[in-house]
């Protein structure tokens, strides 16, 4: 009985720490995610009014390309901070798995035999790509501790978990589809697997890995709703259970960007929301250029003092979630009181709170995530412009 109350304490100690790590991780995923959405937005500006034979092409080229690694990097962060929005859907994870795995064989080499079973056929809510990113991340560390071959086994099955049957490994009662990863290489001590979910923590090399990987699985489970334990014995293996939930709910749609980029007609009115001053100039610039007539805020609370001053006249409404005062979401449901068919493109690095209900999926909504680009920012303003047609 001690040894598991003792158990119960070790995991609540556990989660406790890895809440205040992802708290700490989520802020300075916001905070770099500005610094890289003026870094993105500045160099591509500056790309589009070079000739392209202007030698300075290649040195900003370059810039984007490093800010697009480094975007990866905090969007690892945010994955286990779980800050960062997933596109759900309900849908049968068999499918997700086996194409998964079909692309494993470009990280596993010939002298480590894979093995995938399936046989689930409920429907879990899941975003496919985290999920195969995932699988992806649990299969080069299976392959990394397995230097001289081995096997790599993919296991996937429903359980339902009854409260008398339960065991202490197991998830809360209910229905559960548990996705196993197991391998047979050196293993790990207890003092690595308490660990093993920290960002940045590796056992690696230096320049062999970031420690993310393992960070991004346990923040993308947990997005998910989930449960994932580690299990492992030195010279023996490692096993990964993952549980996630059946779904349950109907899925709520949300609205798709779409690829074409309209041209504005006339000059719209957009109010810009966002505190840091140099994403608010780079996105001042961005507009005014694109050929909208721009009115800046610095945070929430001038925001809507702005948009009662235009009344009418305000045609769009671009703004940051995470602002002093007054939160973006606040904003833009404020001035929706009024005027409920406004369009709102809400930007963001991270969300405190999650994204808020009744907002995100709402018509006349676009999400985008920071660091984004100018294209990127006029797809999101096309998406509402076509649902809502925006008057001069």
């Amino acid at each position: 009985m001690a040894s598991q109350l003792e158990r119960r304490q070790d995991r609540l100690r556990h989660a406790e720490r890895m809440e205040s790590l992802g708290r700490l991780a989520g802020g300075v995923a916001h905070d770099f995610n500005n610094l890289l959405t003026a870094i993105v937005g500045s160099a591509d500006m500056a790309l589009m009014d070079l000739t392209p034979d202007h030698p300075a092409r290649a040195d900003l080229t370059t810039i984007l390309e490093s800010a697009s690694r480094s975007s990866t990097l905090t969007r690892q962060l945010l994955d286990f901070s779980r800050r960062s929005p997933l596109t759900t859907a309900p849908q049968p994870i068999e499918g997700v798995v086996r194409a998964a795995a079909a692309l494993l064989g470009r990280v596993v080499p010939a002298s480590v035999a894979l093995e995938v079973h399936t046989s689930s056929r409920w429907l879990v809510r899941v975003d496919a790509g985290r999920i195969e990113q995932a699988l992806l991340n649990l299969a080069v560390n299976a392959r990394d501790a397995m230097p001289t071959g081995g096997t790599l086994r993919i296991t996937l099955a429903d359980v339902e978990v009854a409260t008398e049957a339960r065991s202490d490994s197991q998830p809360p009662p209910g229905r559960w589809v548990r996705l196993v990863v197991q391998d047979t290489g050196t293993g790990m001590p207890a003092d690595v697997i308490s660990r093993i979910f920290e960002p940045f923590f590796t056992t690696k090399d230096p320049g062999q890995g970031t420690g993310l990987g393992m960070a991004m699985v346990y923040g993308t489970v947990q997005y998910h709703l989930g449960h994932v334990q580690v299990d492992s014995t030195p010279g023996v293996g490692t096993t990964v259970t993952i549980w996630l939930p059946e779904a349950s709910a109907s899925d709520i749609p949300r609205l798709e960007v779409p690829s074409r980029v309209a041209t504005p007609d006339g000059h719209v009115r957009v109010l810009v929301a966002e505190d840091q001053p140099e994403v608010r100039l780079l996105m001042q610039r961005m507009l005014t250029r694109a050929g909208y007539d721009v009115v800046v805020a610095e945070d929430g609370r001038v925001a809507l003092s702005l948009a009662e001053a235009m009344g009418e006249t305000l045609g769009l409404l671009v703004t940051d979630y995470d602002m002093p005062h007054v939160r973006g979401d606040i904003v833009a449901t404020t001035i929706r009181a009024n005027r409920p068919t406004l369009p709102v493109v809400l930007m963001s690095g991270f969300t405190s709170d999650g994204w808020p209900a009744g907002l995100v999926g709402a018509p006349h909504t676009v999400v985008i995530e920071k660091p984004f680009s100018t294209q990127s920012l006029l797809q999101a303003i096309s998406a509402v412009q076509q649902a809502v047609p925006i008057g001069n």
